[in-house]
């Protein structure tokens, strides 16, 4: 009964279990297999056990005792449960590290020339800049990106007191102006 049981943790355990070692690496290939394509499963399990079944039903003597059985039972069940409990413990500080030197920057550099393009044009077509971001704008439900950068912070927009150039810039992750995390788009004359 212990190779049914390792079987059903993992098919092919059950059979190395009784030495079949061939079958065992064929079966848990395509297990691992499994992970890619799913509907594999739906063969293999009810082929392993019936295979295993017939195997505890003869007169197999494992290869292993019965403290080897439960230590790989263990090690199949408690290895993958401590490893998913320390990825979820870690993905979030990887995931924040990620947005915050690589990919959040890259959203602002596409966003911000996206918005300078839209207010050179409202330039060229005016003779002013805009007033604010919100006039670019105008209601496009594709452009509402526009006002906020990915940390959720308004861009900071302002013209120059000549009224001859701008400044465009993401706040960054801490929202605050002047700090060494802000990142500048665009800042003209």
């Amino acid at each position: 009964m212990i190779g049914v049981l390792l079987t059903i943790v993992v098919p092919g355990l059950g059979h190395l279990y009784y030495g079949f070692n061939k079958k065992a690496f064929t079966l848990i290939a395509l297990y691992l297999l499994g992970w890619v394509f799913p509907l594999c499963y739906v063969i293999l399990y009810p082929y392993a056990l019936y295979d295993i079944w017939g195997i505890c039903k003869g007169n197999y003597s494992p290869k292993w005792n019965r403290a080897d059985a439960v230590t790989i039972i263990l090690a199949v069940l408690v290895g993958p449960t401590l490893a998913f409990l320390l990825w979820i413990s870690i993905a979030p500080s990887v995931l924040n590290y990620y947005q915050n030197t690589w990919s959040f920057p890259n959203i602002v550099s596409t966003r911000g020339k996206e918005i300078v393009r839209a207010i050179e044009r409202f330039y060229v077509k005016y003779g002013e800049y805009p007033g604010e971001i919100q006039n670019l704008v105008n209601g496009n439900p594709l452009r509402k990106r526009w006002l906020f950068d990915p940390w959720g912070n308004p861009y900071y927009y302002e013209i120059n007191d000549s009224q001859n150039g701008y400044i465009l810039l993401s706040l960054g992750p801490d929202g605050s102006k002047g700090t060494a995390d802000d990142l500048i788009i665009k800042k003209s004359k």
